[in-house]
This record gives structure tokens, sequence and C-alpha cells, in this order.
């Protein structure tokens, strides 16, 4: 069996009525015999929670009874200076970064099949259709890195040979195939 360990044995969640909310975890401390309060943010539409560093292990001055009603004037203390607004914005800025990434990945899944189309256009594939019944796409097949190796090689000649021509005398490519007869 796994061991725990109680993080927390009082909690209360406050809304801080701007579309984050506050929850506060408090732990009794039998040493001490005192009282240590932990808060979290999160945004209403997210769930995930976000430790706030300086409200880590606050002391609380409070018994059993008062605790919970301690915790909230605590919270509401906090949200009148403005204290929360530095978390908020960070938790805004890694919402931001998320969607950043997800766009990256997104993107790369487009790029992917965009990498497909690429190997299909410049080199045979080596899949063997009696190897396996069905492939979604390249990269899942056996052979991808061997086919995109060969379509890089064959797009980077053809990119080479055009460089070498074009300024040799020829205007463009078409110049090129016009005077050679092709």
């Amino acid at each position: 069996m796994l061991r725990y360990e109680t993080e927390a044995n009082v909690l209360i969640s406050i809304d801080l009525q701007n579309g984050f909310t506050v929850i506060a975890m408090a732990r009794w401390d039998n040493e001490r015999k005192k009282y240590y309060a932990t808060l979290r943010l999160r945004d209403n539409t997210v769930e995930k929670w976000d430790l706030i560093e300086e409200a880590a292990n606050v002391i609380m001055e409070s018994d059993m009874k008062s605790i919970k009603r301690d915790m909230a004037q605590y919270v509401t203390k906090l949200l009148t200076t403005g204290f929360f607004k530095k978390y908020i914005d960070r938790y805004e800025y890694e919402l931001k970064c998320f969607d950043k990434g997800l766009e990256t990945i997104e993107a790369e899944a487009e790029k992917a099949s965009d990498i497909d189309d690429f190997i299909k256009n410049w080199t045979t594939c080596k899949f063997e259709e009696d190897d396996c019944d069905e492939i979604p796409s390249c990269i899942h097949c056996d052979n991808y890195d061997e086919c995109l190796n060969k379509a890089n090689d064959a797009a980077c000649g053809h990119e080479a040979f055009r460089d070498c021509i074009v300024g040799c005398g020829y205007d463009s490519m078409e110049d090129f195939w016009e005077c050679n007869g092709i």
C-alpha cells in the first residue's frame, strides 16, 4: 500500500467574482498548535489549480471553529489589496502559452500531412501493400525515414540543377527546356 500524507484537513473554495476562484487549504500542526494555510488559484473555465507561492504555509492564528472564516477574511484582504493580480496575470500568460503550443502541435500535424504529399510527389513509396492492411499516413510507415530522405535528396538535386541552369545563359528552367529541345 502507498503511504500518504495529509496535506489539509480544512478546505474552502472562494469565488473572487472576477472569473477566478481561490481554494484555501489549512492543516493543523500538532507540535506548534497552529494552522498553516496554502492558497491555490484557478480560472473558473479551466480545471488547473496554480499554487500561490507567496501564500503557501501561511500561519493562521485560528482554532477549529474559526479557521474557515479566518481564511475567507485573509483571502478577502489579499483581494482588496490587489495581491492576486500577479498570479492572475501569470495564469492568463500560461493559458496563452498552452494555446500557442496547441497551435504549434496542430501546425506540425498539418506539416506532417504536407510531408506525406511531398513524399508521394517526389519518390516511389517503399510501402508494400502485402506488409499490412492499411497505414493511415506515411508517418506510421516503417519506411518513412527512407522515403523522406530520398524525397529530400530528389528535391535538393532538382533545386541544385535548376539553380545551376538558371544563371548560366538561361533566364529560367522553361528557357533551358526550350533551348535544348526538351
